[in-house]
């Protein structure tokens, strides 16, 4: 039975987990650090900060610190169920002296919490319970206005269908702004985190009644709701992420519709004028489904899918505000950097730093950082007339036609090396006869670039 032998071709300078732009910072292990994290990292310009859903002493979760070179490591705090609720989804907020956050579940009456907590981990306290009725099911993030905190439920409310709330500081003064409703022209089932212009709050929704979801904005006194868009399909389906803004344009992604029904990236005024879709991801080549939002760093915009690519578990990109130049940056392997990137990334003026939701040595996520300073793409330098693998179907050896003093490794499927070659001239041939069948990886480490190859092993 012949099975497909894809060979990713990397020319970036690689040391196990480690180049020049892409280095691996820390591995989760679910019973001792929690694991499984969704969204980003934020900073307090000395630590990230994080939230890991599952795992730790109680597997409801915890929240932790690492410096940004990934030493010091320090779990601040486990989740339990009813004292502190459990599972949390979404982003920090740092207001100089709390780190402030929700739960997805647990809480007093098991739908969610709002608590805040320093950032040595001492001083938590549970803010706030959901009940159903004023909310179930946080997702995103909390944001301020320097008075109250604003945030979405996913589902719960007077309508089931979630709702947007603002809260103070100490837990008091709580108030929803927006009950959602699936059979209203409001969309409904919000998900990621608001973000406000100093007169709206924008955020987006699931569910409406285009079927795909909706843009929307409101004032913080709960007045002025406006349905931006309904996403259709055709124009994207399903977002999961936050919006940003540069002033005059809201940028964003669906995980689902566009042209190839895989998601996509667009744009919209801050009226509800001017949509375009700037970018629609296919798949296998540029990435799919991507679950978190875009991040403004220098001239460009990057973000991260949750499938696709070469292993389909993932990738990074960028692409400038207009839609043109779409690079992709990386595409994740499983055990050496991770996969299923869900969340956002986080910039700090030279590296981006982002987490996984599984892989790693122990598949149970991983934290990592990127330097935007040698940044380069998949295809920037190699070309098709100076780096070739052949022949195809190959039952033994094959040629590799490569840079000479080029390093070449294989790797299987988990991400594990199981051969390195070291290349003298420009064509070397490889013996892969006591291989077993399956999918393999080859990565080149000579310059900058990556591209990648398939064959057949017979």
């Amino acid at each position: 039975m012949k099975k497909i032998v894809l060979l990713f071709l990397s020319l970036i300078s690689f040391n196990e987990t480690s180049n020049a732009q892409f280095t691996k910072l820390f591995d989760f292990e679910r019973d001792t650090t929690g694991g499984y994290p969704y969204e980003a990292l934020i900073s307090d310009g000395t630590y990230l900060y994080g939230l890991a859903h599952l795992g730790g002493t109680n597997d409801g979760g915890t929240l932790f610190k690492i410096k940004p070179d990934g030493s010091d490591f320090t779990k601040l705090f486990d989740f339990i169920d009813s004292t502190s609720g459990n599972f949390p989804n979404g982003s920090l907020f740092y207001d100089g002296t709390f780190l402030y956050g929700m739960t997805n579940q647990g809480g007093t009456y098991d739908k969610g919490t709002i608590f805040k907590i320093k950032t040595d981990g001492s001083g938590y306290v549970k803010l706030f319970d959901f009940n159903g009725i004023n909310g179930w099911g946080p997702f995103g993030s909390l944001i301020s206005d320097g008075t109250f905190l604003y945030g979405v439920t996913y589902i719960g409310g007077t309508n089931g269908d979630g709702t947007v709330f603002k809260i103070k500081y100490d837990g008091s003064g709580f108030l929803i702004l927006m009950n959602f409703d699936c059979y209203t022209t409001t969309g409904c089932s919000p998900h990621g985190s608001l973000i406000y212009d100093g007169a709206y709050l924008f955020g987006m929704t699931m569910g409406g009644i285009g079927g795909g979801g909706t843009i929307f904005k409101i004032k913080t006194d709960g007045s002025g709701y406006v349905k931006l868009l309904d996403f259709i399909g055709t124009n994207g389906s399903s977002p999961y992420g936050s919006l940003i803004s540069d002033g005059t344009y809201l940028y964003g992604m669906t995980r689902q519709g566009g042209t190839h029904l895989q998601g996509n990236i667009f744009k919209i005024k801050t009226d509800g004028s001017g949509f375009l879709d700037i970018f629609d991801f296919n798949g296998n080549t540029n990435g799919s489904c991507p679950e978190g939002s875009l991040v403004f760093a220098g001239s460009y915009l990057y973000g991260m899918t949750l499938e696709g690519g070469f292993s389909n578990y993932g990738t990074i990109f960028k692409i400038k505000s207009d839609g043109s130049d779409f690079v992709e940056l990386w595409d994740f392997i499983n055990t050496t950097d991770g996969r299923y990137p869900s969340g956002t990334l986080f910039f700090d003026s030279i590296f981006l730093y982002g987490m996984t939701y599984s892989g790693g040595s122990n598949n149970e996520g991983v934290i990592f950082k990127i330097d935007t300073t040698v940044i380069v793409g998949l295809k920037d330098i190699i070309k098709d007339d100076n780096f070739a693998v052949y022949p195809n179907p190959v039952r033994d050896n094959f040629t590799i036609v490569a840079p000479q003093k080029a390093t070449i490794e294989i790797l299987n499927i988990e991400g594990q090396v199981i051969k390195k070659v070291k290349v003298k001239e420009n064509k070397t041939v490889i013996d892969i006869s006591d291989f077993s069948s399956g999918v393999y990886i080859i990565r080149a480490q000579a310059g900058i670039g990556i591209t990648t190859k398939k064959f057949i092993k017979e």
